[in-house]
């Protein structure tokens, strides 16, 4: 039996993993031969496959995700725990759910015949946490806690963001210390003195994202014990060559710095992400795989866009800058006036524009002129200020609003907020709700309402 067992294994390329006394241990790795000494003294083999998810799992950082999403009936261990994404910050929750965990749900689904061995084929829904006054109260974390059970007992994947003040409702969920009951799983969820239970289906998973920093100096110790921890930012997701575009991207970059000026000087927003979320942008807008040249130039001007003006100035002097780039910025970009912005967008495109910039909040005489140079009426024009707004869902009812107002004829909404640097969750959330607002506009046809959220930035002495 056991010379069969080992010419087979020769002659078939498979990895042998030995096993004695119920403890595994690697003996010998992929298409090599066991020696005479190895073979005398193991007493079992199991045959693993290269290519089974099970035996020969992938140990890259999507690899342990995709494990992670999947449920209990095709992993080898059973159900995971859920996880925590540690992220730089919340602009790569988009990277996140697009490029990772719907690409997870796209590769466990085609891997699977039977729709009970597959990840829920639902889009994950994401609960992100409103920074508006009225939101912190115990009714908004009532409807919160709602919505999670909702997703629970329909088996949906459910991504939270910025919810600190929730957590603590959901150890018991977060520990899978469930009860079991005529086939159903249940759990308590609580609500400060209050218990209920909730069914928990089978393909539920749950992921909180945050910022490393946050979770390192808030979170109580209990919380991230019980999570399986990842740390992703876009360069999780880049594929190797997409990665050497990063690196030439960034040495491209050091061109703007100098001793006093960093890469946050130059570049408006910049965090250690951004080389690697706007290479997967330039490959998107490339459509074309491995082309380096392509993307990087892409690269380039997409960060170009996002360059202060006097960064620009200051590679003037810098013999290693190519000259075309100021010219594109200067000429060919528009960085100097939000009106010549929006004249250079064609009219019959939809526009969502973030426009980042350090001059004081909109008068209503500078108001006036922006919609006298755009070409608008007044009564087709009209500015927000996200601080009055006192609820979340006060500001989705304002995008409803603005958008049916675009219906009848072309409207124009511009939301402004002021000190950035102290309203990144506020803007964070803010961005999410009008970008998906503005992607059910699009797709259901007729969107004649231009968004643009105007963020005011203290400019740092």
């Amino acid at each position: 039996m056991q010379s069969s067992l080992a010419a087979s294994s020769r002659e078939c390329d498979l990895q042998l993993i030995p096993t004695q006394d119920k403890k595994a241990f690697l003996i010998c790795s992929y298409q090599q031969k066991l020696s005479p000494e190895q073979y005398n003294t193991l007493t079992q083999y199991h045959l693993i496959a290269p290519d089974d998810p099970i035996t020969n799992p992938d140990y890259s950082s999507l690899g342990l995700i995709s494990a992670s999403l999947s449920n209990k009936k095709i992993t080898y261990h059973g159900e995971s725990r859920y996880l925590l994404f540690l992220t730089q910050n919340y602009s790569s929750l988009q990277v996140l759910k697009h490029y990772i965990v719907l690409k997870c749900l796209q590769d466990f689904n085609t891997s699977q015949s039977s729709p009970e061995g597959s990840i829920q084929q639902a889009e994950p829904f994401v609960l992100f946490g409103s920074s508006f006054p009225k939101d912190k109260e115990f009714a908004q974390v009532c409807r919160n806690i709602s919505e999670i059970r909702l997703c629970m007992e329909s088996g949906r994947m459910v991504i939270l963001l910025n919810l600190e003040n929730l957590y603590e409702s959901l150890y018991d969920v977060l520990n899978q210390y469930y009860i079991k009951s005529g086939g159903h799983r249940y759990v308590d969820l609580g609500l400060r003195s209050n218990r209920m239970k909730c069914t928990v289906h089978p393909n539920f998973k749950l992921v909180l994202i945050a910022e490393r920093d946050k979770v390192y100096q808030e979170f109580p110790t209990p919380l991230i014990n019980r999570l399986e921890k990842h740390f992703v930012d876009a360069t999780t997701v880049l594929q190797p060559w997409e990665k050497d575009v990063c690196n030439q991207l960034d040495t491209w970059i050091k061109t703007f710095l100098t001793e006093r000026f960093t890469k946050n000087d130059a570049f408006i927003g910049y965090s250690s992400d951004t080389n690697a979320a706007i290479v997967l942008q330039a490959t998107f807008l490339a459509d074309s795989e491995n082309d380096t040249e392509k993307v990087l130039e892409i690269s380039k001007r997409l960060l170009l866009q996002i360059a202060s003006p006097d960064a620009i100035v200051r590679s003037i002097y810098n013999d290693s800058m190519n000259k075309k780039y100021q010219q594109i910025y200067f000429v060919h970009q528009e960085h100097s006036s939000l009106a010549d912005l929006m004249n250079r967008i064609p009219p019959d495109n939809q526009i969502l524009l973030q426009v980042t910039t350090h001059t004081p909040t909109l008068s209503q005489t500078e108001f006036e002129e922006l919609a006298n140079c755009i070409g608008m009426d007044m009564e087709n024009m009209t500015r927000i200020h996200l601080e009055a707004f006192q609820t979340e869902q006060d500001f989705i009812n304002s995008i409803d609003m603005m958008i049916r107002k675009g219906e009848s004829h072309e409207h124009c909404v511009i939301f402004e907020c002021e000190r950035a640097h102290e309203n990144g969750n506020l803007i964070s959330c803010c961005r999410y709700r009008l970008t998906d607002k503005f992607r059910e506009a699009v797709d259901s046809g007729g969107l004649n309402t231009r968004f643009v959220l105007l963020v005011h930035l203290p400019k740092k002495c």
